[in-house]
């Protein structure tokens, strides 16, 4: 854990006793809120935290703004790597 993601841990105040929060930041994490304690929370591998759906959803469906977001970050690496790639080869 960085240090900008603990101070993001301390500072965020959950809006409700109980329920799940989207990470300001992060697409890839929430928060789950119990008795006013926040819990930073990962979402399983190939998921997003879709704040409409209130879960985790295929990453392909998700659409998070100005939150990070690896999977189109990943893609686009290997949509460039391999366009670098074939024009290597001509």
């Amino acid at each position: 854990m960085t240090d900008r993601t603990k101070n993001i841990t301390l500072n965020f105040k959950c809006p409700y006793n109980w329920g799940f929060f989207a990470h300001p930041y992060d697409c890839s994490k929430f928060f789950a809120c119990k008795e006013d304690i926040p819990l930073v929370t990962d979402c399983p591998r190939g998921t997003l935290w879709d704040d409409n759906d209130k879960g985790c959803v295929d990453w392909r469906y998700v659409k998070c703004g100005n939150r990070w977001d690896k999977y189109r970050l990943l893609s686009t690496l290997e949509t460039h790597s391999a366009t670098y790639h074939r024009n290597l080869q001509i």
